[in-house]
């Protein structure tokens, strides 16, 4: 059973796929947790039960003290509660090294928290980062949350990594063509093709013709369109 890792593990695998759930329990990542099993994803959760009081400290503060634990040469982040993997390790490491990133930091249509400085261009629709998924090295990782606590506090997460972005201290890309992260706040159903074929990618986002390994349903939840498509797609891709 995927679950917060222990250390037991005999064998430490090169990719831990880590996730904060502040929650009462693991339940409301049961689909995060349900992909990790059927890829053989190690997965590591942390905050149960700690009911962090902004995203700040429970995405960066939190997130970097429980790496402390992680042995794995790469962490893959995402969110816990609207998120779900679609690969395996050896596809989710090949596709992530091509990008030549110290992070890979998924990307989406809009921008969220509104910010005055200027975003490069991109050769798609997806232009802006979202912090609800990111990759890298263990190391990077670790590099990239300590520089975001070195900006002015704020409690949006996703703000500092802007910031961070922009100001180029590090080798972060957005994952423009969604190769490994889908975040679909934005985007609707029909366009992205869902195949149950067991041959076929489950999801490839039809305009970049690019099968993500990671999809997130990013944004409003309470019975909003968002939250039915992440219902539906999880019906489709489970």
């Amino acid at each position: 059973r995927a679950k917060k890792n222990t250390g037991r593990n005999k064998k430490v695998k090169k990719l831990t796929v880590v996730s904060a759930c502040f929650y009462d329990n693991e339940l409301p990542a049961q689909r995060l947790i349900h992909s990790c099993e059927k890829f053989n994803l190690n997965l590591s959760l942390y905050g149960i039960k700690q009911f962090g009081d902004n995203w700040r400290n429970m995405k960066v503060v939190k997130l970097l003290e429980h790496l402390e634990s992680i042995e794995s040469e790469y962490v893959l982040y995402t969110d816990a509660s609207d998120s779900w993997m679609l690969f395996d390790e050896e596809t989710i490491i090949k596709k992530f090294k091509k990008h030549e990133a110290d992070i890979l930091i998924s990307g989406e249509r809009n921008v969220y928290p509104e910010i005055s400085r200027e975003y490069p261009k991109s050769y798609t629709s997806i232009r802006y980062l979202c912090a609800g998924s990111f990759m890298g090295k263990t190391e990077c990782v670790k590099d990239a949350l300590k520089l975001l606590l070195k900006y002015p506090e704020d409690s949006n997460d996703q703000l500092l990594w802007h910031h961070l972005f922009l100001d180029e201290k590090m080798n972060i890309k957005i994952d423009y063509t969604a190769s490994v992260f889908l975040s679909m706040c934005g985007i609707d159903l029909d366009a992205i093709s869902i195949v149950s074929h067991a041959n076929n990618p489950p999801v490839i986002l039809l305009e970049t013709d690019e099968y993500p390994c990671v999809i997130h349903f990013n944004g409003g939840k309470g019975g909003s369109q968002n939250e039915l498509n992440m219902i539906r797609a999880w019906e489709l891709t489970k």
